[in-house]
């Protein structure tokens, strides 16, 4: 059976949640209908959702917790749930274990005795996408220490290790602060400390370790840094294992099969009668896996928004299918004309997206939606970002590029 997870880590909203539910349903309607039929539940779910930090809260809410109970009416779902953080937040699922059973269950972060962790279901689940490759990936955007995702990237990674896998990090935006040498933290796990012993581990075992930062996202940021004339990028501020460099050579790493997670993300296996035709450009019987990427932030309040399109450009540039679509909060970055400060000399967003939109590899998307339950439209200039409600997100979602032969399609939330 073929099978698609989600890491969910942020908050998953009501809004979230609903269209989450609308473009799960239009994937058993259109690709497997016999399921709603089925009366015996599978023994292999087709969709695996692995939740974790603020994301447990939704099972709880009111008004979400009404839409999970639509989501796990579906065929073919299984919710597995971060204990310690259900623990930490002072959050029992018993009683949904008993009223969802065999639907909702709930591990430890890390192996007790005989039992699976969460992050070992995690790494199951993602090496069940490309079973051949060694590697695994982690894209980390958040900063350490004010947010608890950092450490889910080492936890997430310390269990590919133990799988015999080549664990990667690619440490992106405020991601490259979990890389700073002499941390010191008083009250959390030393984050520092753990990357550098993950990678004195991986030697030990015989496995490459990976552990990358973006040197513009570093330059950005005051790190002390300088060229050794062989095209590395060095700083004594970063701990040994934690290597500098530009965001082209980061984003090589995902022309590559292995799978890569994120603090929220996603990965699509695209069933055998939907890849598309070969990609008569690709060296290989199959592209690279695509990308969608969803904005789901207002532009300019963090660079979260900034950051993914100028991420989204370099994917395309380096040749892999890439999709973005503005969702919830992120369709604020097309309204109106958004004018930048002449002595401030930055873009503004839709000057980046005006430019981006040439790229061939490069397709626009906003949710209408999202516009609509924010009374908003779209600035009527953006010809190149396309209008979609939720059965074209079920597409986009579920269905390869057109004309591309890929297996799988990643997927990123900022």
């Amino acid at each position: 059976m073929t099978s698609h997870f989600f890491l969910l880590s942020d908050a998953l909203t009501q809004e979230r949640l609903s269209w989450t539910e609308e473009v799960l349903k239009y994937y058993f309607i259109q690709f497997s209908p016999e399921a709603l039929r089925r009366t015996v539940p599978e023994k292999s779910p087709t969709f695996l959702l692995f939740l974790t930090g603020d994301a447990l809260y939704s099972l709880f809410g009111r008004e979400t917790s009404q839409i999970w109970e639509i989501i796990l009416s579906l065929p073919s779902m299984k919710v597995i749930c971060d204990q310690q953080d259900l623990d930490l937040r002072g959050l029992s699922i018993d009683p949904l274990k008993v009223k969802f059973s065999g639907l909702i269950s709930s591990r430890q972060s890390v192996p007790e005795g005989s039992q699976p962790s969460f992050w070992g279901e995690v790494l199951d689940a993602a090496r069940a996408q490309a079973p051949e490759e060694t590697a695994i990936g982690y894209l980390q955007v958040q900063s350490p220490y004010m947010h608890r995702a950092a450490l889910y990237a080492l936890l997430c990674l310390e269990a590919a290790l133990d799988r015999d896998c080549d664990p990667e990090l690619y440490a992106f935006l405020d991601g490259i602060h979990i890389g700073h040498a002499n941390q010191h933290p008083t009250a959390f796990r030393n984050l520092g400390e753990g990357f550098s012993e993950l990678a004195i581990r991986a030697l030990q075992h015989q496995r490459h370790c990976l552990l990358m930062g973006s040197a513009p996202c570093a330059m950005e940021r005051g790190y002390g840094m300088w060229d050794d004339g062989k095209g590395l990028v060095i700083s004594s501020c970063m701990i040994k294992s934690m290597k500098l460099r530009s965001l082209h050579d980061m984003v090589e790493r995902f022309t590559k099969d292995h799978s890569i997670l994120g603090t929220n993300s996603g990965s699509i296996q695209f069933r055998q009668d939907h890849t598309g035709i070969p990609d008569e450009l690709s060296g290989k019987d199959h592209a690279s896996p695509s990308l969608l990427i969803l904005i789901t932030c207002s532009p300019y309040t963090t660079g979260m928004a900034m950051g993914a399109l100028s991420f989204a450009t370099a994917f395309a540039h380096q040749g892999i299918e890439t999709r973005v679509v503005f969702i919830e909060d992120g369709v604020y970055a097309l309204t109106g004309e958004q004018k930048t400060d002449a002595a401030e000399q930055f873009f503004s967003l839709q000057d980046m997206i005006n430019s981006a939109s040439r790229n061939d590899r490069l397709e626009f998307f906003v949710h209408q939606p999202s516009l609509h339950q924010r009374g908003l439209v779209k600035n009527k200039k953006f010809n190149a970002v396309l209008d979609i409600n939720n059965h074209d997100l079920g597409k986009l979602l579920f269905e390869p590029p057109l004309g591309i032969r890929c297996r799988y399609q990643r997927l990123l939330f900022f």
